[in-house]
């Protein structure tokens, strides 16, 4: 017999999908994932700081 997951398990891995969502941290992780943002990208692999250089 398969075991399945729990309702609460679920629930909390959506409450945490959802703070990710509200925070804006998911779009950063998977830009960082995906390439989205080269630029930033590309200076945070040479050590620059995106913050100080794109204002």
């Amino acid at each position: 017999m398969a075991r399945q997951v729990q309702w609460g398990y679920l629930l909390v891995g959506l409450v945490i999908f959802s703070l990710m969502f509200l925070h804006g941290t998911l779009g950063a992780h998977l830009a960082g994932e995906f390439g989205v943002h080269n630029t930033a990208d590309r200076l945070l692999r040479i050590g620059e700081d995106p913050n100080a250089l794109l204002k």
